[in-house]
């Protein structure tokens, strides 16, 4: 296929860092996509990606004249580094990056690796179809662009939640059972709609990690293959979701193996664990494999499963491929289970795990001194204990962290009130738990406001880079929190945070409810920076990003210049956008490192 033009607007220079290879020569010019050519643009690229939603197709594979779109690539930003797909176009195991289209919605752009020969032969076919397969629960492709040295870059629609993994391994994360039932109903319809497309499309490799949750949680899938000229038979996939007939090369993949491989994941989701966890990979693949075992070996399942559930997934996991159900039948079975049984089932795990009911509810059994830890800097709780006066104290550089819920007025004012303070307490846990891990110090909450502290409760010469890292986990966290906890719908919270560090003085302000509290001008500049910033984005002071500099590799986070802006009570001033560095929390897994 021919190129449609080099004429995309390379955006605004900034520089990333390629986390393989240190510092990219290819990413000076466009933040790390050197935009030279667009091969495939899916019609819908630009536009409103609400109204393009209205065309779901019917199972045929629609053709769309392929039309030049202009990439605005304002303020592209490295978020994540995944190591984690095998097969298809292995568009996980580069950087991704993300980026604005022409209406200001986000899209992301995947950089991955294919060989020469594909790329000149079936490698645009197959991108071109796929642009053109629009459906609710597929994860829509706007198409693909060229850098000089022609390494392919998938441009896709922003997912908010971002994969299954990261929810399913995410244990502050609560399921429920009608937001479950609704993530399966959407894996199960894009199934179907891909193996009635004509010619049928097989995934191939259908696994958590290749299923995408937007922001009200509903899931699409991506990393499927077009194959052309019937090569199916190829050895694509990851192994423990590879269904036993296609590790022993039998045949090629079939409907039958994505049912398979859709068993190993409603194993994941009811369980949160991974296969065969702990196991010796080559043993396990042995036993997948071997047809003469008296008992298929298959992933271990709960006693205390819905019998519907475990019944679906042995169908699933069958070992005979013919015996497994079809995914209209899997929809249906999945429609016919009860929230209240899955509800129940989820509660009785969480019962049985301590460190699961303290997240729940963290007063249970607090003891007096507990609480005053909590609440004051150990040398601030021991003085009122004993009951002597603290005077203020001054504190020559800290590092202050503001965040709000975005849109919370609306929220309030159309919400039940019990149900804004259940959002807020799993809220404001989620965010004292990640407080905990990386050792800040919670000062206080105000209505949806979260105010923290570094180098104030001990000597922290990171602070700058330890709040950095903890707002961008807070962020994460925040996204994963559903604003009705019985309805999917409303979607999960957005927050806003902003940070500064500089002078501030500590005290305990009054005797009855005694609370304590900083004072100065840089917890008021911190409260700017949290003001000014912009839904689940982190801005921070020039101050704060000299601070962050030096640990920024150790914390996993870059700063961004976002540029000059006006400051209420200060003018202009320089600030930064604070974000996740590529690859950051990647953990190699069996699975990652195999073929």
């Amino acid at each position: 296929m021919a190129r449609l033009g080099k004429g995309v607007d390379p955006g605004t220079p900034q520089q990333h860092r390629d986390p393989e290879r240190g510092h990219d020569p290819e990413s000076q010019t466009t933040g790390g996509v050197e935009a030279s050519a667009v091969l495939v643009a899916n019609p819908n690229f630009g536009q409103d990606k609400n109204k393009s939603s209205s065309d779901h197709g019917n199972g045929s594979l629609s053709r769309t004249r392929s039309r030049r779109r202009r990439w605005s690539s304002a303020s592209i930003s490295s978020v994540s580094g995944e190591s984690d797909h095998i097969g298809v176009y292995d568009m996980m195991a580069q950087n991704k990056y993300q980026s604005l289209d022409e209406n200001g919605h986000m899209v992301d752009a995947y950089r991955f690796k294919v060989s020469r020969r594909y790329l000149e032969t079936d490698f645009i076919k197959e991108i071109q179809i796929c642009t053109n397969l629009q459906h609710p629960n597929i994860l829509m492709i706007y198409g693909v662009m060229m850098n000089g040295k022609n390494r392919p870059w998938l441009v896709m629609e922003e997912m908010e939640h971002g994969s299954l993994r990261d929810v399913l391994f995410n244990r502050s994360f609560r399921f429920e059972g009608e937001m479950l039932l609704n993530m399966l109903r959407d894996i199960a319809t894009g199934m179907v709609f891909l193996h009635n497309c004509k010619p049928p499309i097989l995934h191939r490799d259908l696994k958590p990690a290749n299923v995408f949750l937007d922001r009200n949680m509903h899931a699409k899938l991506a990393n499927f293959r077009i194959t052309l000229k019937n090569r199916a038979r190829g050895y694509a996939g990851t192994p423990y979701w590879m269904a036993p007939e296609v590790l022993r090369r039998e045949g090629p993949h079939t409907k039958a193996s994505d049912v398979y491989s859709m068993g190993i994941l409603l194993y994941e989701i009811f369980t949160r664990e991974k296969p065969y966890a702990g196991m010796n990979p080559a043993m396990v693949l042995e036993k997948v494999a071997n047809r003469d075992l008296d008992e298929p070996f298959r992933p271990e399942l709960p006693a205390e499963l819905p019998l519907d559930v475990e019944a679906l997934i042995h169908d699933c996991w069958a070992p005979n491929p013919e015996l497994r159900p079809a995914f209209e039948e899997i929809r249906c079975r999945v429609n016919r289970l009860q929230v209240k049984e899955i509800n129940k089932y989820f509660e009785a795990r969480t019962a049985r795990n301590p460190a699961d009911v303290a997240k729940i509810n963290p007063r249970n059994s607090m003891s007096p001194d507990k609480l005053y830890s909590q609440l004051f800097p150990q040398h601030v709780a021991q003085a009122l204990r004993q009951g002597h006066k603290v005077d203020p104290e001054v504190f020559d550089c800290v590092t202050v962290f503001f965040c709000d819920v975005v849109g919370y007025t609306k929220m309030s004012s159309s919400m039940p009130a019990n149900e804004v303070i259940d959002m807020l307490e799993r809220l404001y846990t989620a965010l004292d738990d990640l407080a905990s891990k990386h050792d800040i110090f919670k000062v206080d909450t105000i209505g949806d406001a979260y105010l923290a502290v570094a180098n104030l409760h001990k000597p922290q010469p990171d602070h700058a880079a330890r709040i950095a890292r903890f707002a961008v986990d807070a962020v994460a966290a925040a996204n994963t929190t559903l604003v009705d906890a019985h309805n999917t719908k409303g979607g999960c919270v957005n927050i806003r945070g902003g940070f500064h560090s500089g002078c501030v003085v500590a005290s305990v302000i009054g005797t009855h409810s005694p609370k304590y509290t900083i004072f100065g001008d840089t917890v008021n500049t911190a409260s700017r920076m949290e003001s000014l910033s912009e839904g689940n984005r982190i801005q921070c002071t020039k101050e704060s990003a000299e601070l962050i500099m030096p640990y920024a590799e150790e914390f996993g986070v870059e700063v961004v210049p976002r540029g000059r802006i006006d400051v209420k009570g200060k003018g202009t001033m320089s600030t930064f956008w604070v974000t996740r560095a590529p690859g950051m929390e990647t953990i190699p897994s069996f699975e990652d490192s195999l073929l």
